[in-house]
């Protein structure tokens, strides 16, 4: 009703209803947002979590989502599905791409940064040669908007010897699309005197 349907007054008039009717249980004293969350952290069905996560992946995709789901309990529950490592590839992606929506908000931003989300994304971003371009897009993105904010950039600095690198290997190796999210983050990063030095170090000016 949200993903296959071609009229986008007809989506948004979709999302708008399950909002109303609170479709994932978020308030009041119904139950299921922790069946669903339980679903996503501790999965005894793989298709579950991830029939899931597409859900939520798709109502991000629209304002309305994104008001409804900008929590941080919400983001717990997806920051926690990332670091579940019997996760398929296509759930994490989904959760990931759904904090990467979420994340354009400054709620949003400070539970993630105070989530781990920094360290998370310069773990799997240094394996970029690892990655599918929709987990590399989607995770640059995310990092990029995380950057944004005094407290993420301080979390990237004793990461420097390991993100650097990794940065350096996304503008040189990732789709062109995805450039433009490392040269953001870059941006937030460099104002720092510490980063901007071991960055020039390790020839990032060359690379540019």
């Amino acid at each position: 009703r949200v993903t296959r349907v071609t009229a986008g007054s007809v989506r948004q008039a979709v999302v708008t209803a399950y909002v109303r009717g609170d479709v994932l249980g978020l308030r009041g004293s119904s139950r299921s947002w922790g069946r669903l969350a339980g679903a996503l952290m501790n999965p005894e069905s793989q298709l579950l979590a991830q029939s899931a996560a597409r859900l939520i992946n798709a109502l991000t995709a629209f304002n309305a989502g994104r008001s409804y789901l900008a929590s941080e309990e919400v983001c717990e529950v997806l920051l926690q599905a990332l670091h579940v490592g019997h996760l398929d590839a296509t759930t994490t992606d989904m959760a990931l791409a759904a904090l990467q929506k979420l994340s354009i908000r400054g709620v949003v931003q400070g539970a993630l940064i105070e989530g781990g989300a920094v360290e998370w994304l310069v773990n799997t971003l240094a394996e970029v040669r690892t990655l599918t371009p929709y987990t590399q897009e989607y995770a640059s993105a995310l990092f990029m908007n995380l950057t944004l904010r005094s407290a993420g950039r301080a979390r990237c600095h004793p990461l420097a010897a390991k993100l650097l690198p990794a940065l350096i290997q996304l503008l040189t190796s990732v789709q062109t699309h995805v450039v433009p999210y490392v040269t953001g983050a870059l941006y937030s990063l460099l104002s720092h005197s510490s980063l901007r030095q071991e960055a020039f170090t390790m020839g990032l000016d060359s690379t540019l």
